[in-house]
């Protein structure tokens, strides 16, 4: 080896600090924790941020993968910016935990193969480990090959090994060994270099067309009222006033008979109520299940003594008021029956294939209506990432002011803009840049942002997609959400698709 690795520790803690803004970092560590460096990509996960070099079977090497990810980070330091093979561009942190994930599985290989020094490693073992990794099976036990986007990351991190060779202190190959010799990574794993198109293709039109109506209904038509009967619902409820009076059976007599008097439905329950009583005891096939005790005791003048409205337990079943008051409310729901409190009175709505007008919505408990603005989010969410081409690193990024003011450029000319982080190729932290997208995308987004959760700073877009790296036009939850616009295609108007070029174009500042 040529030179020592004393010294770069040091020096290369400030330039990794000054990378990556770690502010707790120490190379003899076996344990490197980066939930405390700022600024972040959103889209990276907990897991993403912890190494654990202890997963090394070989202690020896454990100071091989530190100092080959600490160069992966500083290239400019100076016993790393002299190696001919050595990256110019700091790697991330998400490329440096798979590079690492890599490298553990390279380095335990050897391990399990008896090897103890990598100065006995050959080509053979390379061979070996390449067929093993890009080997795997499925459920029928059939033998496929991997992919060879994965090959290339396999050939890279042993290949990398070699060309960092220098730098390393505890162990390296032999000199003038290296995998594959002088072939190139993507050769040797038989991938192409980037021809510029996207490897994912774009989304059929008879998915696209559908799920775009579905997801514009929602936002233009259903989007309205269902924020504003949010608020309605998040208003508490005024205490009847007076003195204190207890919840007794006739005052809950009193409020079924008002329902008799009045032919009103009796308020139903919340999903989450119901499914704690069946908890404690009661019934399925109960007639009174679903009935709101504390509604009908607000409806009776009770009043609690702390002032909050009354609320009995799950276990209200056993209570000699129910039991009193039961035959009552079953004859009740015979005559007037039961239904949701909020959306009784819902306005009307044009039908989306225009062939009159209807409630926007039956009478909905609050949990449905939870349920239906996450649907609302998710048409938000699919609408922008189908709309803007954006990234989902880019999508995360979102802002709630990410709706910038529209520029007029004449007549019917508005150009609608929306703001965001760029994350790939820009360095730590990213880089804000603009997209120039159509009114649709711009109008989900000023949606979104109305359904954002109380004190966020973003939209919080994507965070739970199980898949969310796996195409290059991410569309979250698109197999729930094409079967919901499937579901609803009767209800889309019969108009022209939309015509957009965002599947295969990305607009940003640098192309306008």
């Amino acid at each position: 080896m040529s030179g020592s690795y004393a010294g770069f520790s040091a020096t290369a803690k400030m330039q990794f600090a000054n990378q990556c803004a770690v502010t707790q970092y120490c190379l003899y560590a076996d344990r490197w924790d980066f939930t405390v460096v700022d600024q972040l990509p959103r889209s990276i996960s907990r897991g993403v941020l912890i190494w654990d070099f202890r997963e090394i079977h070989n202690p020896r090497w454990r100071m091989v993968a530190k100092e080959y990810l600490t160069a992966l980070c500083a290239p400019a330091h100076e016993r790393v910016r002299v190696l001919p093979s050595a990256h110019r561009v700091p790697r991330t942190v998400r490329t440096c935990h798979d590079r690492f994930q890599q490298l553990t599985r390279w380095l335990n290989c050897l391990t399990a193969q008896g090897v103890t020094s990598l100065e006995e490693v050959t080509q053979h073992h390379c061979i070996v480990h390449l067929a093993h990794r890009c080997a795997g099976r499925n459920t029928d036990e059939i033998t496929r090959s991997g992919e060879g986007s994965s090959q290339l990351v396999v050939v890279q991190v042993l290949q990398e090994l070699a060309d960092y060779g220098e730098l390393f202190t505890s162990d390296h190959y032999p000199s003038g060994f290296r995998p594959w010799g002088g072939q190139l990574a993507h050769v040797v794993a038989g991938v192409s270099k980037n021809s510029g198109e996207n490897k994912t293709p774009p989304a059929r039109a008879e998915v696209m067309n559908p799920l775009l109506t579905a997801t514009l209904f929602l936002i233009h038509t259903i989007a309205p009222p269902a924020l504003a009967l949010r608020t309605t619902c998040d208003t508490p409820q005024p205490q009847p006033p007076g003195p204190v009076r207890t919840a007794t059976t006739a005052r809950f007599e009193r409020a079924v008979r008002a329902h008799l008097a009045s032919g009103e439905p009796l308020e139903q329950d919340e999903e989450r109520a119901v499914r704690s009583k069946l908890t404690h005891g009661w019934s399925p096939t109960d007639p009174i299940l679903h009935v709101n005790f504390a509604a009908l005791a607000l409806e009776g003048g009770v009043r609690t003594r702390s002032g909050k409205p009354f609320r009995p337990g799950p276990g209200f079943l056993y209570d000699p008021r129910t039991a009193a008051v039961r035959p009552l409310l079953e004859r009740a729901i015979a005559q007037v029956g039961i239904e949701p409190r909020w959306g009784r009175q819902a306005d009307l709505v044009a039908r989306a294939d225009g062939t009159g007008a209807v409630p926007w919505t039956l009478p909905i408990t609050q949990d449905g209506l939870a349920r239906l603005l996450g649907h609302i989010r998710t048409a938000c969410i699919l609408t922008i990432a189908a709309l803007s081409g954006m990234r989902t690193s880019e999508l995360v990024e979102l802002p709630l002011d990410c709706q910038l003011a529209p520029r007029s450029y004449g007549t019917n000319r508005v150009r609608h803009r929306l703001k965001s982080k760029v994350i790939k190729a820009r360095g730590h932290g990213g880089s804000w840049d603009e997209w120039v997208v159509v009114a649709e995308a711009y109008e989900a987004a000023g949606v979104a942002c109305q359904l954002a959760d109380p004190g966020a700073t973003h939209h919080n877009m994507c965070l739970s997609c199980p898949n969310s790296r796996r195409s290059s036009v991410h569309l979250p939850r698109l197999t729930l959400a094409r079967d919901q616009a499937l579901s609803a295609i009767r209800l889309c108007p019969r108009r022209k698709p939309l015509e957009t070029a965002a599947n295969n174009f990305r607009p940003s500042s640098s192309s306008l």
